[in-house]
């Protein structure tokens, strides 16, 4: 009984969250969390030793993935007249600035919209 009363008081505060123009919404939230997640659990199938090449360019790109998204959800969560545009007027500032940020944004696009693996070692190199 007491955990539906839980729920019940958790979904009340997620509606009350949602509705306010002034606050990120909570489902975006969440869904980036998820995503930070997904990107944590890439870097650590990075640092394993020992792993194969196949293992780390598949991790590599699951971690590109996974960041590039935690960004999107978040950018969606903003509310059109919220104090968080200026938050992400400050992201979006550091995404175009930072050398590693901008590296990790080239590279997902890559990897998403070309042709050629981001990760992928040219032949006749090894």
């Amino acid at each position: 009984m007491r955990s539906g009363r839980w729920r019940d008081d958790r979904h009340q505060e997620t509606r009350w969250l949602n509705d306010r123009p002034d606050v990120m919404k909570l489902l975006a939230l969440q869904q980036a969390k998820i995503r930070l997640s997904r990107a944590r659990k890439a870097v650590t199938a990075l640092k394993l030793r020992p792993i194969s090449f196949a293992d780390a360019q598949e991790a590599w790109v699951d971690f590109l993935l996974a960041a590039n998204s935690v960004y999107f959800k978040l950018q969606r969560g903003v509310k059109k007249k919220s104090a968080n545009k200026t938050w992400l007027k400050g992201v979006e500032d550091l995404r175009e600035t930072d050398e590693l940020l901008r590296y990790i944004h080239h590279a997902r696009n890559s990897e998403e919209h070309g042709i050629e693996r981001s990760g992928e070692i040219p032949a006749g190199s090894q």
